[in-house]
């Protein structure tokens, strides 16, 4: 197969057999440059995909999406409130409705 110019890094590169519309090359700097393109496309054509963006990145810049069951999803939860618990009595903060506020300690 001939080589193609990449459309990010302009360099020639040997395509994919069995990707035939390859328009960039392998490297992460040209994969990520593809991927922000794609996500700016489908945030302008697709309403559902916008507003599901919004709630992920919502809360403290968190972008998880959890598709599970229901007693998995409850585990995650139970873990990550001891995380939580952990960081705040390591730090002397607290988080009350998502806001980082310092505690008392008593000795």
């Amino acid at each position: 197969m001939e080589p193609i110019l990449c459309a990010n890094c302009f360099e020639f590169f040997p395509p994919s057999p069995r990707h035939k519309d390859q328009t960039h090359c392998m490297e992460p700097e040209c994969r990520r440059a593809k991927k922000a393109a794609w996500k700016r496309h489908k945030m302008d054509t697709d309403p559902k995909f916008k507003e599901d963006q919004k709630l992920i990145n919502k809360k403290n810049g968190l972008k998880i999406i959890l598709v599970i069951g229901k007693s998995t999803a409850r585990t995650i939860q139970r873990k990550l409130k001891e995380i939580e618990h952990f960081k705040q009595s390591e730090t002397g903060v607290e988080l009350k409705n998502g806001k980082i506020k310092p505690t008392t300690k008593q000795k």
